[in-house]
């Protein structure tokens, strides 16, 4: 069934799914899973949240990763709750974001207490990086990913970038922006080194680099040398909140994002920075492919050349690039992305086994 997300899925009336109640499974991922609930309740869908990891702890989230087998019990106890106060819901759609914690065994189970249920499934990493798909394939009926080149080769993967939220609007055109650039993401050692760089050239910048706990660099310089150039004085560990960030970025006339090497999605960033009125400095080619790409507005510069971004930043401050979002870029809304995945859930005819084909490409 084709998809097209300006136009709706092309369906029979009599296709149509009813979608009353919602599980959305998700890990952390600064607050955007409960943000997605909350715009699935908005199309007036009764919807659940289930965080995919028992718990959040910066120890916890490490052991889950790398040391699965240790953490299994504590799981299996934890997902063995979740199912007996999920049985009796009756549900329509379920949404499983990343899934990298998320037992196949757990899916299976609500596929067989909800076999109504129409299940998606969205990567917005890289799948290289998690291999939440690859545990789940074949019990999802509409996969989805952020990110072209996974779905360039993949036979079932639909491709949705991601999206930004309300707090993200700009300013009147005319307003003054105090901050000439913003950065903010988590720390690695190439987006110290544009965020060093950043904060030298440009002294009203606004730089924020996170890291998930006080051990964490100090971790990372043990297994890896690249990250010893890194010093904690520049690295916090308080997150921001969604709406620090949005107003950092409604006050900066330039926001520069560096995505994770090797990864062609486009970050929230991207779409943040955008519909908050900013020029965009991208390190991601991948851009370039997108509908809303335009050079008076998106620099692209490779990878790790923080000389490459500070002189990018500076031919936008230059150019007076506009301090609005590009025209119907309220697609990229996330209420649009909620839409978009609701057409194809809707669409999806009557599961008639455990495996499903391919969802729906996307934009």
């Amino acid at each position: 069934m084709a998809a097209d997300v300006h136009g709706g899925v092309a369906s029979d009336e009599r296709d149509v799914r009813i979608i009353r109640r919602a599980l959305v499974i998700s890990p952390s991922f600064f607050g955007y899973e409960h943000a997605i609930a909350d715009a699935i309740r908005d199309a007036g869908i009764e919807t659940y949240f289930l965080d995919e990891r028992p718990s959040n702890s910066p120890l916890a989230r490490a052991l889950l990763r790398a040391a699965p087998g240790v953490t299994r019990p504590w799981a299996a106890t934890y997902f063995r709750q979740a199912r007996s106060r999920l049985e009796s819901l009756d549900l329509d759609f379920i949404l499983v974001i990343k899934g990298e914690s998320t037992p196949r065994s757990f899916l299976e189970d609500l596929r067989r207490d909800h076999p109504r249920a129409v299940v998606t499934y969205y990567a917005y990493d890289s799948l290289v990086e998690s291999a939440g798909y690859a545990n789940l394939e074949g019990l999802v009926d509409v996969p989805l990913s952020f990110d072209r080149q996974d779905v360039a080769q993949s036979d079932s993967l639909g491709y949705l970038p991601l999206f930004y939220t309300s707090e993200f609007s700009p300013q009147a055109p005319e307003a003054a922006r105090s901050h000439e650039v913003a950065f903010i993401g988590t720390v690695n050692p190439e987006r110290y080194a544009v965020a060093r760089a950043l904060s030298i050239e440009f002294p009203s910048s606004f730089v924020h680099l996170y890291a998930p706990a006080r051990w964490y660099v100090p971790m990372q310089k043990v297994r890896s040398a690249r990250f010893r150039s890194i010093d904690t004085r520049h690295v916090s560990t308080a997150k921001l909140p969604r709406s620090a960030v949005a107003e950092a970025f409604r006050q900066s006339r330039v926001v520069v994002d560096q995505q994770k090497a090797g990864q062609g999605g486009l970050t929230m960033r991207t779409f943040e920075a955008i519909a908050s009125g900013a020029a965009l400095v991208t390190s991601n080619s991948s851009i370039l492919a997108e509908q809303f790409y335009d050079s008076d507005r998106i620099a692209v510069v490779p990878h790790d050349d923080p000389a490459a971004t500070t002189e990018a930043v500076r031919a936008m401050l230059a150019s007076g690039a506009a301090a609005t979002p590009p025209a119907s870029f309220s697609a990229y809304s996330i209420h649009s992305w909620v839409t978009d995945i609701l057409s194809l859930v809707t669409a999806s005819p009557a599961r008639t086994s455990h495996t499903r084909g391919p969802g729906g490409r996307q934009r």
